[in-house]
């Protein structure tokens, strides 16, 4: 009775056995890389058969580091075993928590760790849009109130540092100098949105339409009034 050839295994080779037939042993190793589970040595049973074989399984060493974050301990640094990665406070996980020792001997994909920056700031006469996210690499979108424009980026990032770029303005919008009228004379307030001009008219004339003006949000002043002569518009 033989047992025949020691039987082929995955990462690893059996030596040469003392013997074939019953009572034979052979001692396997694995490759460099590879860590062995079961018993080296394996025995020609009586039953003309070989004892059970080891298992060479992929060794991944220390889970690698992360920036802004660290590794826990490893249930096991051989294939199948995993590692839960957390960050720093001040970041926030991006990808699997959960790293696992895989058959070829690399640790799966790791996290990233990313900075955040939190709500966007606000701004005088105007607002942000909804973030993208509020975690490095996330925008908003800011838009100025009606009657306002804005001055600088209207997208603000969040950066790796943990703070938004900075952010833009809003600014009256100008509608210059309210118009002169033939036979009447003008005051004003400013010339931006909201502000207004007040139309009197010389003697001897009468004032027809409005006599305040608005500077609009169109960037244009309301209809100008005038002072036709008193002689005009009698009768």
């Amino acid at each position: 009775s033989n047992c025949g050839s020691p039987p082929s295994i995955s990462n690893g080779s059996p030596g040469t056995p003392t013997s074939t037939v019953a009572g034979g042993t052979v001692t396997y190793t694995c490759n460099n890389g590879y860590q062995r589970l079961g018993s080296a040595t394996v025995t020609c049973q009586a039953s003309v058969s070989w004892s059970t074989t080891p298992i060479c399984l992929a060794v991944c060493g220390s889970p690698p580091s992360i920036s802004n974050g660290s590794p826990g301990t490893p249930t096991s640094i051989i294939q199948g075993g995993t590692v839960v990665y957390s960050c720093n406070s001040g970041y926030q996980l991006s990808g699997s928590a959960t790293v696992v020792c895989q058959d070829s001997g690399n640790w799966s994909p790791r996290p990233n760790c990313l900075a955040i920056c939190g709500s966007p700031p606000s701004i005088s006469n105007g607002s942000p849009g909804i973030p993208t996210s509020t975690v490095a690499g996330g925008t908003v979108t800011y838009t100025c109130n009606n009657g306002y424009q804005l001055s600088g980026s209207p997208t603000v990032t969040c950066q790796a540092n943990g703070s938004w770029t900075a952010r833009p303005s809003c600014s009256p919008i100008s509608c210059g100098n309210p118009p002169t009228i033939p036979n009447g004379s003008r005051t004003f307030t400013g010339t931006t949105f909201g502000d207004t001009a007040i139309y009197t008219c010389n003697t001897g004339y009468q004032l027809s339409g409005a006599a305040t003006m608005i500077c609009q949000a169109s960037g244009s002043w309301s209809t100008a009034p005038t002072c036709p002569h008193n002689n005009s518009i009698q009768n």
